[in-house]
């Protein structure tokens, strides 16, 4: 089995000290052989994505976090689910963090379908990534597309922590309006 790994620093030397210490860790666990990426395999990585419209020209992206030590749980849980669907799914990811980039491709469904579909997968994998301990995004944000889902998976107390910090910083609700959390039921008022 291959498993890659990124490396952040802010100098040549720091580099050089973590990539030891990986290297170290990696012999430790049984490693074969440890080798640095070339270039050839960030431009597969990159282009991981772009490479399902073979597949299917229309997609949607679920950017889920776990704790790392349930990773494998959930995509096979994700993985096996996605099998009652019309859909195909792939997943990409971050282990050493947590991030899951499943990619639904629609393929040859109807719009209507399609979304009924992925409404559907959505209602059964945000509520298990949620009992893992998850969220509904690592990296890529809430935005709009999971701001309903946001409000209805996120615990309340946590949601509430959230709205009255956006309100500390925020009063009248103009800074990336709509996003992360729905405006509040009134208005603003003035002070």
């Amino acid at each position: 089995m291959k498993t890659g790994f990124t490396i952040e620093a802010f100098n040549e030397s720091e580099l050089d000290e973590k990539t030891e210490k990986l290297v170290g860790i990696c012999e430790k666990c049984g490693a074969v052989e440890v080798v640095e990426a070339d270039e050839r395999v960030w431009k597969v990585r990159r282009n991981c994505l772009e490479s399902t419209r073979v597949f299917s020209k229309v997609a949607t992206s679920e950017d889920m976090v776990v704790p790392v030590t349930r990773i494998s749980d959930c995509i096979r849980y994700l993985v096996e689910e996605s099998k009652s669907y019309d859909f195909r799914i792939f997943c990409l990811a971050h282990a050493g963090d947590g991030n899951l980039h499943f990619q639904i491709l629609k393929g040859n469904m109807s719009d209507s379908e399609w979304e009924k579909q992925t409404e559907a997968f959505r209602a059964v994998a945000y509520p298990y990534v949620y009992s893992l301990g998850g969220r509904l995004s690592g990296e890529h944000g809430i935005g709009l597309k999971r701001l309903k889902y946001m409000e209805k998976y996120t615990d309340p107390v946590e949601l509430d922590l959230m709205k009255t910090i956006k309100k500390a910083i925020d009063p009248n609700w103009i800074l990336n309006p709509g996003k992360i959390l729905s405006y509040p039921i009134t208005a603003p008022q003035e002070t």
